[in-house]
């Protein structure tokens, strides 16, 4: 089946990390006495594709960063101190930052899972760590005609190489939620700043048309479907969080326009986290939670309606299509990733793979 053949990979995009962290999500919130098991010998496969992996990217979606706050939560879900002892151990073990930038791959992600870390242990030295990486992209910013961009390296080995973008996965918006969310933790002035520049950036870049607002990929590029990976409801999904920072009625202004783009394209058939419907309605729980609350969950429920009508049944199983037509159990777009919004929306719960609780319990 499929499935399995996520479970190949120890990453949370594609593989074993992401579908842990939905399963441990799962038993949260509804206590199902099936999932521990499945959770406990999920960890512990990652664990010893862990030791014999010799080489691994840090990223948190693409790596080790994302495996570590996988294994963490589910051993802390599960009271397993070898789990939770894993989690941390492969966080010590990551470097402050990457010669990529992104939350994706690269230092925005590596750090958001310091304050992760953070957040949930107490544990000062991983807030400097997410001190050092928030420094590190302070240092990297590229302020110019197009406004404030982090590109990747040409030099990085990857895809991605050379590229500039505006979207949360791989750009401007992404980068500014570590340092907005470093800002509120450390209290640094100069962190939230240039998220702030950064939510500038993303207000210019916006075009805005039919009460609608959309982004090209980057600079100079037609707009794309409004998703979180590169459109309207990643880049919603940092403007919410910075309006609800700084009090800037703009960037609500612009996040709502998001939210409307993200209503205008619901009829797209991509049902996942990254690309697709899924993403989406996370993005619309998020701003379900600054204000308009009925109007917003109401938004997520036509999404909800519109991923159930696209459900099938696979060995007496329900599915959802992943991008390809296939099935798959992946975050990125398989049926994890759809089930951690329908869980959320029936439940509530602070959005996967996020530090929401940093930037609520903290001042900036």
């Amino acid at each position: 089946m499929a499935f399995a053949q996520a479970l190949l990979e120890s990453i949370v995009q594609l593989g074993a990390a992401g579908v842990l962290r939905v399963l441990t999500r799962c038993f949260e919130l509804t206590g199902d006495p099936r999932l521990p098991e499945a959770i406990g010998a999920g960890g512990r496969w990652i664990s010893r594709r862990m030791r014999t992996d010799a080489h691994r990217p840090p990223g948190l979606y693409f790596g080790q960063a994302g495996i570590a706050w996988s294994l963490y939560e589910a051993g802390r879900a599960l009271d397993d101190d070898t789990l939770t002892a894993r989690g941390l151990a492969l966080a010590e073990d990551l470097p402050v930052s990457s010669p990529n930038h992104d939350v994706t791959h690269g230092t925005a992600g590596i750090g958001l899972t310091f304050l992760h870390l953070w957040h949930r242990t107490g544990n000062d030295g991983f807030l400097r760590r997410a001190d050092e990486a928030a420094e590190t992209l302070l240092a990297s910013a590229t302020d110019g005609p197009d406004g404030l961009i982090w590109a990747t390296p040409t030099g990085f080995e990857s895809r991605l190489a050379g590229s500039r973008y505006y979207g949360f996965a791989h750009g401007t918006a992404g980068v500014g939620h570590l340092l907005l969310a470093t800002a509120v933790a450390t209290g640094r002035s100069d962190f939230l700043a240039l998220a702030n520049q950064a939510g500038e950036t993303l207000l210019a870049s916006a075009t805005t048309d039919g009460g609608t607002a959309q982004w090209g990929p980057g600079p100079g590029d037609r707009t794309t479907a409004p998703y979180w990976c590169h459109g309207s409801a990643g880049t919603g999904t940092f403007l919410t969080r910075l309006h609800r920072v700084t009090g800037d009625d703009r960037f609500d202004q612009m996040a709502r326009l998001a939210a409307e783009a993200v209503m205008e394209n619901s009829w797209r058939g991509v049902l996942g986290q990254c690309h697709g419907l899924a993403g989406n309605g996370g993005f619309l729980l998020d701003m379900a939670e600054t204000g308009d609350r009925a109007r917003y969950e109401a938004m997520a429920h036509r999404l909800a309606r519109v991923l159930y009508a696209s459900r099938a049944s696979l060995d007496g199983h329900l599915v959802f299509p992943d991008e390809e037509g296939g099935v798959s159990a992946t975050w990125a777009g398989g049926v994890s990733g759809v089930l951690s919004f329908l869980l959320r929306l029936r439940h509530g719960s602070p959005r996967l793979w996020m530090v929401d609780p940093v930037l609520r319990n903290q001042q900036p």
